[in-house]
């Protein structure tokens, strides 16, 4: 639990003496929050926390009190902000016997009711998302819903939250760091108590944590918290103001989206599907889908489809990190509309090539293929059908249109009528890799 005490002039002769006689000082408890922002970094074990206190000063030097008991506050990171001009921060001391605390030296120019920050990275938060997708009888336009998950094991309460969640190439990078960082912590805690020690001063605390975690990591991760965005983050705020119970989780809904219209795409692409066709909805994260206020991060789709006056599940799926103004896909069964019959209707060898001693060093194959495409459903379908070659090739008949997506895949494009069926037919010359056959 979070405490924050105000210190009288008197007392503070004595403490400076011992962080151990707490118990035996009358403290005056200061008023809670004013307001709470909780910045959580997905999947590093760390969030990053600002709150705001409006707090009753004295003219001259006043004391300051954090403590934090049973929570994961990392103590390295734990930085008093004043506010106004007229108030300064002269010296802080840390302690971390039971209970940790930070004791800071204020000075004020003017008495009064002074608002401060404090700011500090804490541990066992982590968020989540979701979606759910409701599609239109005719499959045109969808309905989509976010979610958001948010788990609190950080040993403390907060209530009245405003919300930023975190992902993106900081949460890598830090990983190792933070956890070293943390793991050293740790050690200098232990060594302290063995020794009997329990104060250690803040600048030493923070330059043994510059030992793991960079100055410029910190800073950005800090950055985040406090201005919403880094080039290599996505973030996504919560709008309402929320509680987060330690040792409870909660799903809250970021995301609600009507009629976002979609494009309905049957794909053959038996390298990533095997020899099975998938549905996928499409669709853009923009204005004109009726999106695009923010980038939708990756997680679980539960999909449903309306059959006359009934919702039913027609499968699951999973939406990628998707950026304002990038395309979104869900990737579903197909459940039989459109089937697809591949046949190898030729193969030669051709164009041999001999060693020195007039044996085969290695020749091409010319390949026909025959690829089957039917619409087994009563409104038209449009199909894509990716083929995929090694080494070099070169197409040399076909009786469709083409497009070459990269040194290796072609893309065929069909829209067939109902219940039609069409025939893709191509020849290719396949030279191997390195120009030998093995």
């Amino acid at each position: 639990m979070l405490r924050l005490i105000w210190v009288t002039l008197g007392m503070w002769a004595f403490l400076t003496l011992s962080f151990n006689a707490w118990g035996e000082v009358q403290l005056s408890t200061i008023p809670g929050r004013e307001s709470v922002k909780v910045t959580i970094y997905k999947g590093i074990d760390i969030a990053y926390v600002e709150e705001s206190r409006l707090i009753t000063l004295r003219q001259g030097e006043n004391r300051l009190q954090f403590g934090w008991a049973d929570t994961r506050i990392d103590p390295s990171s734990i930085r008093l902000l004043p506010q106004t001009p007229d108030v300064s921060i002269q010296t802080a001391i840390s302690s971390f016997e039971e209970p940790n605390t930070v004791v800071w030296r204020i000075k004020a120019e003017e008495g009064g009711r002074k608002p401060l920050k404090i700011t500090y990275f804490i541990g066992g938060m982590d968020w989540d998302v979701d979606y759910t997708v409701i599609s239109s009888e005719d499959e045109t336009k969808l309905s989509l819903e976010g979610y958001v998950g948010i788990s609190n094991k950080s040993g403390e309460d907060f209530k009245g939250v405003s919300l930023k969640l975190v992902a993106g190439e900081i949460n890598r990078v830090v990983r190792e760091r933070y956890a070293a960082k943390a793991k050293e912590m740790d050690k200098m805690r232990k060594e302290m108590r063995k020794a009997g020690r329990g104060a250690l001063r803040a600048p030493v605390i923070e330059a043994a944590a510059r030992k793991f975690v960079t100055t410029e990591a910190l800073a950005n991760m800090r950055q985040a918290g406090e201005a919403g965005m880094v080039s290599e983050h996505y973030l996504l705020s919560v709008e309402r103001r929320t509680d987060l119970k330690n040792e409870w989780g909660k799903r809250l809904m970021w995301l609600s989206a009507e009629e976002v219209p979609i494009d309905v795409v049957y794909v053959f692409d038996p390298s990533k599907y095997g020899e099975s066709v998938v549905k996928q909805y499409r669709f853009k994260n923009d204005k004109e889908h009726n999106l695009g206020s923010a980038p939708i991060p990756p997680g679980r789709v539960i999909v449903y489809g309306r059959e006359k006056d009934q919702i039913i599940p027609i499968g699951e799926s999973r939406i990628d990190f998707t950026p304002v103004g990038g395309d979104a896909k869900l990737t579903l069964n197909s459940q039989g509309e459109i089937t697809v019959e591949r046949k190898r209707m030729n193969f030669a060898r051709i164009n041999f090539r001999f060693d020195k001693n007039n044996w085969v060093a290695g020749y091409d194959t010319e390949e026909e293929y025959q690829i089957k495409v039917r619409n087994h459903r009563e409104i038209p379908a449009k199909v894509e059908v990716y083929e995929r070659f090694r080494g070099e090739w070169e197409i040399t008949s076909k009786s469709h249109d083409y497009e070459r997506k990269d040194a290796q895949t072609i893309l065929f494009k069909l829209t067939l009528p109902p219940e039609a069926e069409e025939i893709i037919k191509y020849t290719v010359v396949i030279k191997p890799e390195g120009g030998v056959r093995r």
